[in-house]
C-alpha cells in the first residue's frame, strides 16, 4: 500500500474521530446544561418550601398567642369585667386583612400597683432577695421584681407599655378587664391606667397581673415596584408578598411599623382560584356550648362535622364559635420551566394548586412550580379540643 492511500486513511480516520469528539461533546454540554436545570429547579423549589415553612410558622406562633391573650368576642366574652374600649375581637377578618390582637411584646405577665402606680413584679421568676429592696421584697411574694434590662424582650419598660396601648388586667382569678394606659415613666417603673370604669371595691384589691396588647395584620399584597420579565404576563406572574405589620411601644411612644414580608412570590389573592394565603376555619354548632350571652361556654364537646369554611368576606367569621384554623400558603418558583405544559389549566383549580401555573398566558410554556404549606391550629383557651 502506497503511502498517499496510508495518508488517506488517516485523514479519514481523523474526521470520524472529530465527528466522534463533536457529538461526544454535545452530549456532555447537553448533559451539563439539564443538570443545571435539574439543579436550578431543586434549588428554587427547596428555597420556595423553606420560604413557606417560614412564614407558616411566624403565622402559627401569633394565631396562638392571640388565642391565650384577647377576648374572642368583646360584648358576649364571659371572663371580661365592667366596660371596655371600642370592640376589638382577637380575631377580625375584613375581607383582605386579617387582624390579631394579643401580647406580642413580651412573655411576661406583670404585677401592677393601681396604688402605687408602679411595675412591681414579674411572674414566673424566683424573687433575687439581693437586688430587691423591703418594699418590693412584700409585694412581689415570689415572683421577680421588674428590673430593667430583662433577658426575654424588650430592654425597656417603655418598650412593654406606652401612652395609648390598651392593656389586660386580671381583675379577679379567670376574668378580665381591658383599659388603656394613661402614662409611662421608666425611670421609676410608673404606669397610669385609666381607671374610669375600675371599682377598687368590687375588685381583689390593688395589685394585679397585667400584660400589654398589641396588633398584628396579615395582608397579601403586590409589590407595585416589581418589573415582571415576561410579555404579556397574567396576575401570577407578578410579586405577590405575604405581609406582617404591627403596633408596639417603642421608647415610650405608640408606633406602626412598617411591613415587614415573610414569604415572597405567593399566588395573587383569587376567591375563585387557590390563594396564596388562605384560612378556613370551624365552628363550633353544639349549642350547649353557649348557653346563654354572657356566660362561659361549656366544656363539651364541639359540633365540629360540618365543613370547614373558607374565610373569604368580612362577616364570615364569629370569634366566639371559632375552634381552629385551617391555615394554607401557596408559592411559586420565580422562573418558569419550558418544557412543563398542562394545556387547558385556567379552567382546573385543582391541577392549578397542585403542579403550576400559567405565568405568560401561554399554554405551551412558561409555568412555574407551586408548592403549598398547610397546617392546623387549635384556639386551646376555649377549653375545647378539635382534631381534624
Amino acid at each position: 500500500m502506497s503511502a498517499r492511500t496510508r495518508t488517506g486513511f488517516t485523514l479519514i480516520e481523523l474526521m470520524v474521530a472529530l465527528a466522534a469528539a463533536g457529538l461526544l461533546m454535545a452530549s456532555v454540554v447537553g448533559l451539563s446544561a439539564s443538570v443545571q436545570r435539574s439543579f436550578g429547579y431543586a434549588k428554587d423549589i427547596t428555597e420556595l418550601q423553606g420560604n413557606l415553612r417560614f412564614a407558616m410558622k411566624t403565622v402559627v406562633d401569633d394565631l396562638a398567642r392571640v388565642s391565650y391573650m384577647h377576648a374572642p368576642n368583646p360584648g358576649t366574652d364571659c371572663h371580661r369585667d365592667g366596660p371596655e374600649p371600642p370592640a376589638m375581637p382577637a380575631l377580625a377578618f375584613d375581607g383582605s386583612v386579617l387582624s390579631l390582637r394579643g401580647n406580642f411584646v413580651s412573655a411576661r405577665d406583670y404585677l401592677i400597683d393601681l396604688n402605687l402606680g408602679k411595675v412591681m413584679c414579674r411572674n414566673e421568676m424566683d424573687l433575687n432577695a439581693a437586688v430587691v429592696s423591703a418594699e418590693m421584697s412584700g409585694e412581689c411574694g415570689g415572683y421577680e421584681p421588674y428590673l430593667a434590662p430583662f433577658a426575654d424582650g424588650p430592654d425597656n419598660l417603655g418598650d412593654v407599655f406606652c401612652p395609648g396601648q390598651i392593656v389586660r388586667m386580671e381583675t379577679s382569678p379567670g376574668r378580665f378587664q381591658y383599659l388603656p394606659v394613661t402614662s409611662v415613666n421608666p425611670g421609676t417603673n410608673g404606669i397610669l391606667l385609666n381607671l374610669a370604669a375600675y371599682s377598687f371595691n368590687e375588685k381583689q384589691g390593688y395589685l394585679h397581673f397585667t400584660n400589654p396588647l398589641t396588633l398584628v395584620q396579615y395582608q397579601v399584597a403586590e409589590d407595585a415596584g416589581y418589573t415582571v420579565p415576561f410579555s404579556n404576563p397574567t396576575a401570577a406572574a407578578k410579586r405577590w408578598v405575604l405581609t406582617r405589620q404591627h403596633d408596639g411601644c417603642e421608647n415610650g411612644a405608640l408606633t406602626w411599623a412598617n411591613p415587614i414580608e415573610l414569604a415572597e412570590f405567593l399566588l395573587p389573592q383569587d376567591p375563585a382560584l387557590p390563594s396564596g394565603f388562605s384560612l378556613e376555619f370551624v365552628d363550633d354548632t353544639n349549642p350547649a356550648n353557649f348557653p346563654a350571652p354572657g356566660q362561659c361556654p361549656m366544656n363539651s364537646a364541639p359540633a365540629m362535622f360540618g365543613p370547614r369554611t373558607l374565610l373569604t368576606a368580612a362577616g364570615q367569621l364569629n370569634p366566639t364559635r371559632v375552634r381552629a384554623f385551617v391555615i394554607t400558603l401557596r408559592g411559586r418558583t420565580v422562573a418558569e420551566d419550558p418544557n412543563y405544559f398542562l394545556p387547558n389549566l385556567s379552567a382546573a383549580p385543582a391541577i392549578w394548586m397542585n403542579h403550576g401555573v400559567d405565568l405568560d398566558n401561554s399554554l405551551s410554556n412558561g409555568l412555574a412550580y407551586v408548592r403549598s404549606e398547610r397546617t392546623v391550629i387549635q384556639l386551646r383557651n376555649l377549653s375545647l379540643n378539635l382534631t381534624l
